[in-house]
């Protein structure tokens, strides 16, 4: 209706940080790292206790980023007010591939830092291009700090004067 500008312009940038901050892909380069650690049971990172917890802290996080996505569509498709939740998965989601992108890099080890041609490159070689791209989402569609403020005003409400 009149005067709803805003509102309609809050929900477009929901959609789109959803859309374009998708967590679906983190889900299959998560996949594959389980898969290539456990095709080479001597790999240093199974001595390293500290990565293997940090990975079972991905693995934790994921899933709870999944749920929050899964929220924050579900208030997009009802007409709610998804800025925030919106905001919270792109966020989460974004920072959480960067430690996904460190993690899987050590975690490989030299064959990660190969750049590899061809059609289908293995796990190993495709990673660094994964990892290279890893960053530019913070900053697309609103830089994580920004979002932030966002998320904080709607949680906890405009700051009180003092």
């Amino acid at each position: 209706g009149e005067g709803r500008g805003w509102d309609c312009l809050r929900s477009a940038l929901a959609q789109e940080r959803l859309a374009s901050f998708s967590v679906s892909h983190l889900r299959p380069v998560f996949d594959d790292l389980i898969d290539y650690l456990r095709a080479e049971p001597s790999a240093p990172f199974w001595r390293d206790g500290g990565a293997r917890h940090e990975l079972a802290q991905q693995f934790a996080e994921l899933a709870a980023l999944e749920a929050l996505s899964s929220r924050a569509l579900w208030l997009l498709i009802t007409g709610a007010d998804a800025a925030a939740a919106s905001a919270q998965v792109k966020i989460a989601g974004t920072e959480l591939r960067q430690r996904l992108a460190r993690l899987a890099m050590r975690a490989v080890g030299p064959p990660a830092q190969r750049i590899e041609g061809g059609e289908q490159p293995d796990f190993a070689g495709s990673l660094y291009r994964w990892c290279e791209a890893a960053v530019m989402p913070t900053f697309g569609g609103g830089a994580n700090e920004v979002l932030r403020d966002l998320v904080g005003k709607q949680s906890l409400g405009p700051r009180p004067r003092v």
